[in-house]
């Protein structure tokens, strides 16, 4: 397996866990071929997940937490986009709430530090 497909798996996972411990029942799809990672489930209440990695990005002196959006989804092929870090920080972020760009930029440092106003959508994520 390639290594960004293991870091992939992973972050999925690390979602799933979260909503798990929130009461979620998680759900996954029979194939690979998705346009979403996984659904969950409570109270009546069905939501679906797209899950992306987040990771460190260098230009000049600023640095990036950034993830790519998907790049063929549609709208209505998930409900929340959930962003998270190898270090376990994770965003759930309502789908109708994403730009129409290629990358999500959650915070900048350096140079002038940016706040991209995702913060809000941050969880705490003990699970």
């Amino acid at each position: 397996m390639h290594p960004n497909a293991r870091t992939g798996s992973a972050s999925e996972y690390k979602a799933a866990a979260y909503f798990a411990v929130q009461g979620w029942e998680v759900f996954w799809p029979p194939t690979g071929k998705s346009p979403c990672d996984f659904v969950i489930v409570r109270s009546g209440e069905t939501q679906r997940v797209q899950v992306k990695t987040a990771s460190k990005w260098k230009q000049n002196t600023s640095e990036y937490l950034r993830c790519a959006l998907p790049k063929t989804y549609q709208p209505g092929d998930f409900d929340l986009l959930v962003a998270v870090t190898k270090g376990g920080r994770m965003w759930v972020i309502p789908e109708e709430e994403l730009p129409q760009t290629a990358s999500l930029y959650l915070e900048k440092e350096g140079g002038l530090d940016r706040d991209y106003g995702w913060g809000k959508y941050e969880v705490n994520n003990d699970a």
